[in-house]
């Protein structure tokens, strides 16, 4: 089964490549598509080609795509990739922790059945908190080891900052 991790670090690629020499620290290198696509972004956001109403909107739009994407999903990333490389984490088998994963699963599951009223909020919390221990669990596995899956972690972290990075220049509206 191939790593998904990797996968998703791979097709980030195409827009940014990271530094595998320093995950944690490093920066990501944008790529020709990524440069490309923020020019023609910026010309969105120009507010002397599609007018002061649109360019400001279209501007306060990848404003807030950079943040969430930073604030968000970038931080999350490396908060993960950090805790995974944590002294408390030492000694710990990726085996042990999809393990772990698995239990916390099936109780989650069992939890959601026993809510009233199947739809209602907690219910649905428990069945998105139970799909996401399914789905980490996985990708520590594919990973093989909890620092490979961290590496793997702060790199996309790098790749997804340049990816908005390139939406705060845009948008700025100048190609």
């Amino acid at each position: 089964m191939a790593d998904p991790l990797q996968t998703l670090e791979t097709d980030l690629s195409t827009l940014a490549t990271a530094d595998a020499g320093d995950p944690q620290n490093g920066t990501a290198t944008a790529q020709p598509a990524l440069t490309a696509a923020q020019q023609v972004l910026s010309l969105l956001a120009d507010q002397s080609l599609v007018g002061a109403t649109i360019g400001a909107a279209v501007s306060g739009v990848y404003t807030a795509i950079a943040g969430a994407i930073t604030d968000d999903v970038v931080k999350a990333l490396q908060s993960i990739a950090g805790e995974l490389t944590s002294p408390s984490m030492a000694g710990v088998n990726v085996g042990d922790v999809t393990s772990a994963l698995s239990s916390l699963q099936n109780v989650l599951q069992t939890a959601q059945s026993l809510v009233p009223g199947g739809a209602s909020a907690a219910a649905s919390a428990l069945a998105s908190t139970s799909q996401f221990a399914t789905l980490f669990g996985n990708l520590l596995s594919d990973a093989g080891s909890l620092g490979a899956a961290a590496s793997t972690l702060y790199e996309i972290a790098q790749q997804l900052q340049a990816i908005a990075t390139a939406f705060t220049a845009a948008a700025q509206g100048n190609p």
